[in-house]
């Protein structure tokens, strides 16, 4: 497993006043197969969508979220929840849930999986 560290040196710097300050340390640990599990995640939630399985979507979403890194998928459990939501209400995924999802995961390769995966 790779993992890459980011690392902000520590600066002295002045304010408008004169005034020094210092600024903090910031150590990124990024881990490189989290992030990727966190893609797999996303790629199944959506493929239950597809498949009509509310749960497992919510719980792979949830999980995507979670492993993610970077921010990437912080909108997904919302959007598979309501599009989850649709699939208990009337058995599939309506087209305003697709558009959520759709914009929840952005452009790109989950982008065309949502164009794929919808059905309406």
């Amino acid at each position: 497993m790779k993992s890459i560290t980011v690392v902000a040196r520590s600066r002295v710097c002045q304010d408008i006043e004169g005034t020094e300050r210092s600024e903090e340390r910031n150590h990124v640990s990024f881990d490189g197969q989290s992030q990727r599990n966190a893609l797999t995640a996303a790629e199944r939630a959506i493929r239950a969508l597809g498949d009509g399985d509310a749960d497992r979507a919510a719980s792979n979403a949830a999980r995507a979220a979670n492993l993610d890194q970077t921010g990437l998928y912080a909108e997904l459990p919302g959007a598979v929840g309501g599009a989850a939501a649709q699939i208990a209400e009337g058995g599939s995924v309506e087209a305003e849930g697709w558009d959520a999802v759709a914009k929840a995961v952005g452009a790109g390769p989950l982008g065309f999986l949502v164009a794929e995966v919808r059905n309406d």
